[in-house]
């Protein structure tokens, strides 16, 4: 029988979202992945994920968990979602807070050897809110930009690669309730915290592609001709500064 080869969902808060996404996947699954980067700061992500270990229905192989020391962000987490998985011949990542309707998942089953370069599941501002990459995209486009930290920016960047590249992802809308931003909205401090950082990673798109997402005006990262579309380097202290936990 066929199954998805894996979802796999960073988390930093609210784990009884993390518990509601794990049941609403109604479709068969190799493996559940769960980035754990609320470094023991929210006891109900804990919580939630001893209840998926205890709890896990026969239809889903296997739930492995990644708990990392410090809150990777989510470029990070996605690329570390590729780089423990490498056994997977695609990579499907979601937000958290973001449910399928039922049968939903197979739909996606159904077609998800069918996208060249990989497919955005959502609409509007959720394209990257649940994805499919594949190998080709990866090899052709690259990992997420790290300095895209620890959210927010990630997505319009990679999305701009893809276009530079001529590697489009599909768009295959499926039918989900989202609830958006779940993260800094249910708690003040990183609330307050993305507010500043947000502007940060503004001011490094704007550098890095020459305007605002849509308004691009370089065809190369910083203007220059010696950098190739997939390019970045890692800045690990400018993303300590931006760190919200």
């Amino acid at each position: 029988m066929s199954a998805l080869e894996i979802v796999a969902v960073p988390i930093l808060a609210n784990g009884e979202k993390l518990l509601r996404h794990f049941r609403s996947i109604d479709a068969p699954l190799k493996r559940y992945f769960i980035v754990d980067n609320s470094c023991g700061s929210d006891e109900s992500v804990t919580n939630a994920i001893d209840e998926i270990w205890d709890t896990k229905p026969d239809h889903i192989d296997e739930v492995q968990v990644m708990t990392n020391t410090q809150n990777m962000g989510f470029a990070m987490s996605v690329n570390d979602i590729v780089r423990h998985n490498f056994d997977c011949k695609y990579w499907i990542v979601s937000n958290y807070d973001l449910y399928l309707e039922p049968g939903e998942w197979q739909r996606i089953l159904d077609h998800a050897d069918q996208f060249e370069y990989g497919a955005n599941f959502g609409s509007g501002i959720d394209l990257f809110g649940l994805f499919l990459w594949t190998n080709a995209v990866v090899t052709n486009v690259g990992l997420m930009d790290e300095n895209f930290y620890p959210a927010y920016f990630d997505d319009n960047d990679y999305r701009y690669r893809c276009q530079l590249k001529g590697c489009l992802m599909d768009h295959f809308p499926v039918k989900y309730r989202h609830e958006t931003s779940s993260t800094i909205n249910n708690n003040v401090h990183y609330k307050r915290r993305n507010g500043e950082t947000f502007q940060k990673l503004a001011q490094y798109y704007i550098a890095k592609w020459g305007g605002t997402p849509g308004n691009e005006k370089y065809t190369r990262p910083f203007n220059s001709s010696d950098l190739m579309e997939e390019y970045w380097k890692l800045d690990p202290a400018r993303n300590n500064e931006l760190r919200w936990l």
